[in-house]
């Protein structure tokens, strides 16, 4: 396209439109999106110095360890509830939100059902819910499963936005204004394969450097440059994606890049990609989700089809050896497994003496972390009736001894793990759930926790909650 046509299609939005649809015939990518990608809103801020207790990726806060680190927190709610400090309304998606610098970043899906669907990042004020920019591009979602929007939680370091649609698209904004600095698509730049239920592997941004799990032959894992794009390294190889985080963790006193692919986990040096140690365990159909849980050299999985398994990393060699592993099957326990757990997708917690997961209905369970069986079963979560939901899915935030805990149903709760069983502390509900999943409605996007707040984003609103133990709203 002409700089004369760009410009001309751009001041006449029918025209914006009627080309978008001409270039979105790729059914693999989100066709053109470099050239007609808009921003609108734009209100430039500015931006504070970066607080050390935000939520700026999906894998928590500075530490990057899943844990909240700020002080004078509630360790009970109000009898009538917590109130929400604002409410904006937001479009459909599982992006979870992320904040740093006084604002909170999410993604949502526009014109949903129309003939010119759209992605869209926004940037909201943290105080206020109001909005300061919004950045959209047009993308037609194809062959995949759950097309309600974007999956990817924004990472925000060092002033700017990165983030993953769900056909691919991997852009870089200005934090201050959402101005584009650079943009890739997956499929047409690194030929990735669009997985079936989209791009959802979470973004990790390092220093210099962007990790990001796109999957293939040789490329399982691809290294950028965060300020450019410019690509760094490949490595490993995969029949797809999968949908689980990569982390940074030491093992082994070496602090290394640990990814959970489809076909199996592995270990890999920051700077270069090389394969430090690898070890096999294929997901079925690609649903490798759940973030390892890595505690010193011991790495735990849990998956729907392969249940709960521990590796053990070993010195000096280059592989990871399998301690244990247990599937419980996929039907509702009406009588405890005695040992494993298959967590679909929520986030496993793992202290080195003891692993605690939901299993695939909703069932809290409590393991044995050398031997994997069984120490405890119990269905807090689910209010106490029986498991029965499919997918059932929770968020387990670690503040200092407790745990915040997010339920799809939309209740908070405050509880403490142990090895005699899983202590209910407080519980709030916070939204209703509205998320359509098989025969129910859920609440399936992280939350952040920052500002002494819990942001969470439901299908169709963004939310803010003050959890100040002073009462501040």
């Amino acid at each position: 396209m002409s700089d004369r046509l760009r410009q001309h299609v751009i001041a006449h939005p029918a025209l914006f439109w009627h080309f978008v649809h001409m270039k979105a015939h790729r059914q693999t990518v989100c066709g053109g999106f470099a050239r007609i990608a808009v921003m609108t809103g734009i209100a430039s801020l500015s931006l504070p110095i970066a607080n050390g207790n935000d939520w700026p990726q999906w894998a928590g806060g500075p530490q990057n360890d899943g844990a909240w680190h700020e002080d004078g927190i509630v360790t009970n709610f109000p009898s009538g509830g917590l109130t929400s400090k604002w409410r904006t309304p937001i479009g459909p998606g599982y992006s979870g939100p992320s904040a740093a610098n006084g604002s909170v970043f999410v993604m949502d899906r526009q014109n949903f059902g129309t003939n010119a669907p759209a992605e869209r990042v926004l940037c909201l004020d943290a105080s206020t819910g109001k909005i300061h920019w919004q950045y959209s591009y047009p993308c037609k979602y194809s062959n995949i499963g759950y097309d309600s929007g974007p999956r990817v939680t924004p990472a925000v370091v060092d002033g700017r936005v990165y983030t993953l649609g769900t056909m691919g698209d991997l852009i870089c904004l200005d934090a201050a204004d959402g101005k584009p600095a650079w943009q890739k698509n997956l499929p047409r730049d690194d030929q990735a394969k669009i997985p079936t239920w989209g791009f959802a592997t979470q973004l990790l941004v390092d220093g210099s450097r962007l990790y990001c799990i796109v999957g293939g032959p040789g490329h399982a894992l691809v290294a950028f440059e965060a300020a450019t794009g410019k690509e760094l390294w490949r490595a490993l190889s995969s029949r797809e994606p999968g949908y689980s985080t990569p982390l940074i963790r030491t093992i082994n006193g070496q602090r290394q890049l640990i990814v959970r692919h489809s076909d199996g986990i592995a270990g890999l040096t920051l700077d270069t990609g090389e394969v430090l140690w690898s070890a096999q365990y294929p997901a079925k159909m690609g649903m490798a989700v759940c973030t390892p849980a890595v505690f010193e050299n011991l790495i735990c999985l849990s998956g729907q089809f392969e249940g709960t398994a521990m590796f053990k990393v070993l010195p000096d060699k280059k592989e990871a050896a399998l301690l244990w592993s247990f599937d419980t099957g996929g039907k509702p326990e009406t009588e405890f497994r005695r040992d494993g757990f298959n967590s679909p997708m929520s986030t496993v917690v793992f202290n080195g003496k003891q692993v605690y997961g939901v299993s695939l209905h909703g069932e809290l369970c409590g393991l044995e972390a050398a031997t994997g069986h069984r120490i405890w079963t119990s269905l807090a979560l689910l209010g106490g009736s029986t498991p029965k939901d499919k997918w059932w899915s929770a968020f387990f935030v670690r503040h200092h001894e407790n745990y915040f805990v997010l339920n799809e149903n939309g209740d908070l709760q405050i509880a403490r793990f142990s090895p005699t069983g899983y202590e209910l502390l407080a519980k709030t509900h916070l939204c209703d759930p509205d998320m359509p999943v098989a025969n129910r409605k859920v609440i399936w996007s992280h939350p952040a926790f920052a500002n002494r707040c819990i942001y969470v984003r439901s299908n169709s609103e963004l939310m803010a909650f003050s959890l100040a133990a002073d009462g501040t709203p």
